[in-house]
C-alpha cells in the first residue's frame, strides 16, 4: 500500500499529528489481515510495535492513540511513555532490511533531484537570488509533486541495481533475515568465499 501525504512542515514529516493520521491506513491494513484469517470484525486482537521516537510517545496525542487501539482491539506497544513495557532505543534501526539500504536510496534520490532541478553540486555556484531563503538562512527548495515521485521511483529502481543487487542482498543478510549459505546457494552456486566475506 502506497501512502502519499503532506505534513505541512519543512522539518521531519513524521510527527505526532502525522502518526495519528497514519492510523487510518493501519485500520485498513488490519482489516485486510483479519479478513485473511476469516475474521470480519475486530474480535481478533492485534499486536503492533512502534520504534522509540518522540512522535510515537507524544503526550499530546496519547489519548488519541489509546482510543484508536481500543476501537481496533490492538495491543499498541511503544506509544505510552508511562507503560510498564517500553521499546528500547535503537530497536527500529536494526530490525528490518530497509534500514540498511535506505541511506543509498536517499543519495540516489538527491542525485535525481539535483539533476531534475538543475542544481550544481557546489553550492557556491548556485544563484541564491533564484531561491527563497528560510529563516535559518538556508535556501528553501520546492519542486512539483510529479518530480518528487519520479525521484522516489528512480531511486527505488536503481538501489536494486547497485552492485548487481548485492546492496539489498547484504541488507537482508546483515539484518538476519537471510542465511549467508542460502544466499550463496541462490546466487553464487554455494560459493564458500561469499560466505566468508559476509561473516567477516
Amino acid at each position: 500500500m502506497l501512502v502519499i501525504d503532506s505534513s505541512s512542515t519543512d522539518s521531519h514529516m513524521w510527527s505526532g499529528p502525522t502518526c495519528i493520521r497514519f492510523f487510518e491506513n493501519l485500520t485498513i491494513e488490519l482489516r485486510k489481515r483479519r479478513a485473511a484469517i476469516g475474521c470480519q470484525d475486530v474480535s481478533e486482537k492485534a499486536l503492533l510495535f512502534c520504534d522509540r521516537c518522540t512522535s510515537h510517545l507524544s503526550k499530546t496525542y496519547l489519548d488519541l492513540r489509546r482510543q484508536w487501539a481500543s476501537q481496533q482491539n490492538v495491543l499498541l506497544v511503544g506509544t505510552d511513555p508511562t507503560a510498564d513495557v517500553q521499546v528500547p532505543g535503537g530497536w527500529g534501526l536494526s530490525s528490518s532490511p530497509n534500514d540498511a539500504w535506505h541511506g543509498h536510496f536517499h543519495q540516489l534520490r538527491m542525485a535525481y533531484m539535483r539533476a531534475a532541478m538543475r542544481l550544481p553540486l557546489n553550492p557556491l555556484h548556485c544563484n541564491l537570488v533564484d531561491f527563497e531563503i528560510s529563516c535559518a538562512g538556508i535556501p528553501s527548495l520546492t519542486c512539483p509533486m510529479r518530480t518528487s515521485l519520479c525521484a522516489d521511483a528512480w531511486a527505488l529502481q536503481n538501489v536494486a541495481k547497485l552492485g548487481s543487487g548485492k546492496t539489498l542482498l547484504w541488507a537482508w543478510i546483515t539484518r538476519g533475515y537471510l542465511e549467508p549459505q542460502v544466499a550463496a546457494d541462490w546466487h553464487f552456486e554455494g560459493g564458500e568465499g561469499f560466505c566468508s566475506v559476509i561473516h567477516g
